[in-house]
Order: C-alpha cells, then sequence, then structure tokens
C-alpha cells in the first residue's frame, strides 16, 4: 500500500526523483505561458486601483529618507520599507509612468513560479499532481492580477516561495542552509509584513528536525536557535524603527470597521463561526475566481489537511499550516487583519496541500491509471487556460478610460468637470504624472489637492459640493468593482450573489460601491432637480453630464 505521504525524513531527497521527460516539458511551457500573461497584463498598463494610487502618490512625493517612515496622514496607507524603495528606484528610472510601479511585482511573481515549480519537486512525487498544482499557481488570476499592482502582495509571494525552497532545498552541508535562511529571512522582513507568520512555519520545521526520535541533535539545534534569533533581531529592528503607532492604531480601526477581518471579535460563537465562513469563502473566491476550481481546490485542501492530520506529520503541518493558522491567531488579537489580500502568500501553500492528496491518488492508480494520471496532467492546464481567457486582462478601476472619454467629448465652452472624491486620489496622482492635459485642467472646478478630496453627499441638501455646480457638469466616480476579478460566466453566478452580498456592507474606506454611486445619482436627481444628459461606463468608474439648475440650493 503506498504512504500517504512522502517520507518526511526524506523530503528532500524528492529531488533526486527527476520528473519525465514529458513532464519538464510540459513544466516550461506552463512556467511560460504564466510568465507570458502576467506581462500581457503588465502591458495592458490598467489604471491604478485606488490604494494603488495613493502608494504611488507617497512614493513619487516623497524622499527616500521620508519613505523610511510610510505613514501619511492624507494618504493613510503604507508598505514595507524594501518595497517602497525598490518602487522608488524604478520610478525614477522611468519616470510618470505606471509602469515603473508594476515592474518590481512583475519580476517577484516571475521569479515565484519558478521557485514553486522547484518545491513541487521537493514535496510532491507524482508529475502529475506538479503539474496541476503548477498550473493552479501559474495561471492564478489573483497572482497574475497581483503581479502588475503597486502593493507588496506579489513579494510576499515571491518572499514566502524563497523561504520555502531555502528549507527544503539539498545543502552540501546544513550549516550553509541556515546561513541563507539567515541572510534571506532578514532581508524578507523589510518586504514582506506576513513573512513573519511563514517564518514561524519554517522555524518549526527546522526544530522538528532537529529530534532523532526522542533525543534532540546537539550539532543542528545550536543553529536552529541561532537563526531564529537573528530573525527576531531583524523583526526587532524594524518594528522599533519603521513601524508607525498611529498608522497600526488607524489600519486597527479601519479594518474593524470596514471588514470583519479580526477573527472571533464579533460578539456570538455563530457570529464568529459566520465571519470565518465568510472570510475563508471570500479569499478562496478571491484567489481561484472560477466555481470548479474553487470547489476542486476547497475539496483538495481540506483532503490534503486530512492526510496530514492522519498521519500526524508535524513537519508538514509546520510548513504548509502553521503559518495561516499562526496569522488566525495574530488576527484574534487584533494585530494584524485576517483579509483576502492579506492572504495572497498563502496561495503557494493552499496549493501544495490541495496537490497532497492528488499525488495519494496518483500512487493509486500507479499501476493501471496511466491515462488518469496523464489526464490530470493535461487536462488542469488546459481549463485553467481557457478559463483564464475568457476575461483577459483583468481589470478594475479604470479611471484613465474616462479620463480619456473626458478629453474628447468635453465642451470647454458649455461644461466643465467635477471630480467625486471617490476618484479624486487617482485623479491627482494622474495630474502629477502629466496623464491629465491642460485642457482638462482649464475646465476643473475643484483644485486638485489630495489633502482634501469633497465627496457628493448622498442625503443633506446642504452639502456644499453640491450647492456649488450649476450648468452643464461632468461629475466623474470612482467605484470599487473588487468582484471583477471573478470572470462574468453564468456559472460563476453564486460567486457574484457572495460577492454583491458582501460589497454592500463591506468596501474600501472613502471610495463608493456601484450601489452608493446609484444612490448619489438618485439624490441628485431627486433632491437637485437635475437631468442626466449623456454617461459613460468601464470597469470601476463612470461619467456623467449633469445638467444642474443655474441656482442649485442656496446659491445663487
Amino acid at each position: 500500500m503506498n504512504d500517504i505521504l512522502p517520507p518526511s525524513d526524506t523530503i528532500r531527497d524528492a529531488s533526486s526523483c527527476s520528473g519525465s521527460h514529458k513532464y519538464d516539458f510540459f513544466r516550461v511551457v506552463v512556467i511560460l505561458v504564466g510568465i507570458g500573461l502576467a506581462i500581457a497584463q503588465f502591458i495592458f498598463n490598467r489604471s491604478l486601483w485606488y490604494d494603488d494610487v495613493r502608494v504611488a502618490l507617497a512614493i513619487i512625493t516623497k524622499t527616500p529618507y521620508q519613505l523610511l517612515m510610510p505613514f501619511d496622514p492624507v494618504l493613510l496607507q503604507s508598505a514595507p520599507i524594501g518595497f517602497l524603495h525598490v518602487s522608488k528606484l524604478f520610478s525614477l528610472a522611468v519616470p510618470n509612468a505606471d509602469y515603473a510601479f508594476r515592474i518590481f511585482p512583475l519580476l517577484c511573481f516571475c521569479a515565484s513560479i519558478i521557485l514553486f515549480a522547484k518545491i513541487c519537486d521537493y514535496l510532491i512525487r507524482h508529475d502529475a499532481a506538479k503539474m496541476a498544482a503548477l498550473a493552479l499557481f501559474a495561471l492564478n488570476p489573483a497572482l497574475l492580477y497581483f503581479s502588475s499592482d503597486c502593493k507588496q502582495y506579489s513579494s510576499d509571494v515571491l518572499f514566502t516561495c524563497m523561504m520555502l525552497w531555502l528549507a527544503l532545498k539539498p545543502f552540501t552541508s546544513e550549516k550553509r542552509r541556515y546561513i541563507w535562511l539567515c541572510v534571506a529571512g532578514a532581508i524578507a522582513i523589510f518586504f514582506s509584513n506576513v513573512i513573519i507568520f511563514v517564518m514561524a512555519g519554517i522555524g518549526a520545521y527546522l526544530f522538528s528536525k532537529t529530534f532523532d526520535g526522542l533525543r534532540i541533535s546537539t550539532k543542528r539545534l545550536p543553529w536552529v536557535l541561532a537563526v531564529g534569533a537573528i530573525w527576531l533581531c531583524a523583526f526587532g529592528i524594524y518594528y522599533a524603527l519603521f513601524s508607525d503607532k498611529e498608522m497600526m492604531a488607524h489600519m486597527q480601526q479601519s479594518w474593524s470597521t470596514a471588514d470583519p477581518a479580526f477573527m472571533l471579535r464579533q460578539g456570538s460563537l455563530k457570529q464568529n463561526l459566520l465571519t470565518l465562513v465568510r472570510q475563508g469563502a471570500g479569499t478562496v473566491c478571491t484567489f481561484f475566481g472560477f466555481l470548479p476550481f474553487i470547489i476542486f481546490v476547497t475539496a483538495c485542501v481540506i483532503g490534503g489537511t486530512g492526510l496530514i492530520a492522519k498521519r500526524l506529520d508535524v513537519k508538514y503541518a509546520s510548513l504548509l499550516l502553521l503559518p495561516m493558522i499562526a496569522h488566525f491567531f495574530a488576527s484574534t488579537l487584533k494585530m494584524y487583519p485576517f483579509a483576502p489580500r492579506l492572504l495572497v502568500y498563502s496561495i503557494p501553500l493552499l496549493l501544495l496541500l490541495a496537490a497532497l492528496p492528488m499525488d495519494w491518488l496518483c500512487g493509486l492508480l500507479r499501476i493501471h491509471g496511466k491515462y488518469v494520471r496523464v489526464a490530470l496532467c493535461a487536462i488542469m492546464p488546459i481549463c485553467a487556460l481557457l478559463f483564464r481567457l475568457t476575461e483577459f486582462p483583468i481589470q478594475r478601476y479604470e479611471i484613465k478610460t474616462s479620463l480619456r472619454f473626458l478629453e474628447s467629448h468635453v465642451n470647454p465652452t458649455e461644461e466643465t468637470v467635477f471630480i467625486d472624491g471617490s476618484a479624486w486620489y487617482a485623479f491627482y496622482y494622474y495630474m502629477k504624472t502629466g496623464f491629465v492635459s491642460d485642457r482638462m485642467l482649464s475646465v476643473m472646478i475643484n483644485t486638485p489637492d489630495y489633502s482634501s478630496s469633497p465627496i457628493l453627499c448622498m442625503g443633506s441638501d446642504g452639502c456644499e459640493p453640491v450647492k456649488k455646480l450649476k450648468g452643464h457638469v461632468w461629475v466623474v466616480f470612482g467605484y470599487n468593482d473588487r468582484i471583477n476579478i471573478i470572470p462574468k460566466t453564468k456559472i460563476n453566478a453564486p460567486l457574484y450573489r457572495l460577492f454583491n452580498n458582501h460589497a454592500s456592507k463591506s468596501h474600501t474606506q472613502g471610495i463608493r460601491t456601484k450601489n452608493e454611486e446609484q444612490q448619489v445619482l438618485d439624490h441628485l436627481i431627486e433632491s437637485h432637480n437635475v437631468k442626466i444628459l449623456d454617461s459613460f461606463n468601464t470597469v470601476g468608474s463612470s461619467a456623467y453630464l449633469f445638467a444642474f439648475p443655474e441656482v442649485n440650493g442656496s446659491h445663487e
């Protein structure tokens, strides 16, 4: 009978069991296709998302020294200082271009695919299971999206894969492994806020390897303790010098009110369980975005967890489960949110878990299941690719498309432009980088200044920004189109219902949902006697030409 999992003590020996030539060929093809799609997404150069814009503004308006303290009381965004400074270098090399902020995430994604393929060789025995995991990684919609995102999530994945690779890679000397882990871990802390959870799992894995039965190896234990001490020192230095208590307090308040991302803090047990299920479902939906894949991966992850539990395998549990468990408990202490985009680093861990039952099944079918294994190996990448191409490139907040439309449709002699607060930071950024023309600025009502973002009121007739509008005015909105990451197919209808219900209660602070935008339109029409003369809608943004009365509210 086949072993449920590869023997933990020989995990690294799995690398000596090289795959077949066909597997090597298909692996290279999948890697190249994944990198090709990421490059296509990069070239498409979608508009920067609401949070990305504020990070980009911080990078282009601050000096490298100022970026060492990333909190900004206006922009209310932060990122690891290593990520900020690398992005700053690219912004200086490629000025006034969105591409500058996407080069580093793209490089991180490309490197992480290669490392993930190596990790599969160390943890998975059968080529079909390796191929399925690699295909779901390389063609993953969330990873492709974040490969051109001006945030650190792609580097989170890279450093997760790098630390796993160093923990599993065969070395001629164990001392070299520990040295590389010390250096890589100390650097990773400055590039990723979540790498500390991965380090907790790898630290537990290294410690478990010091045991030989019930005896502890006196040769390995000092090295493991030294690695942990260096990681803790690096984390302490980063926390002491570069963390900001004011920013942390703001983020805690923001996550507590805008999204129930702190677990076990919702009151009753039923409420906590519902929150956990919703966050888990939302995370899986965001990561895999296609109902058949979600069902398949979820079942495989549960199966992989069951296999680890059945064998009581501490080493697999440390590497693949402990990081997410540590993250979950950090959220219960209100130290770090347990939310989808902050869990992107866990995608390789989830896919490795999902590969374990596939690997076990391939072992059962070793004699009579050759064609089944080939089908599993070939069908998964093909389906993933075809699914991904149904809606590609991925879009979310196409404010640039609305601005291009206005450039060609605004009549400067008769019409003016008002930027709603939901699109304010994006407009200010694109004005700073030269995307917005002088012609557009000449018809602006509200002067761009990122320290002030007037938002049209939804209720009060006394709202000053609305009272100032008269005549023919183009109003530009941005809205939260978070569910656009999930392709709009009939089979995904249940996912849309889930996300629509969730988005009505939880969304990015300061930006509207599409439903809230409609409430603004209804209020303007009913309370201000406004007529809509023309409109333009695109993904995550819209523009409306309103005819305001010459006397609006108290304005005379």
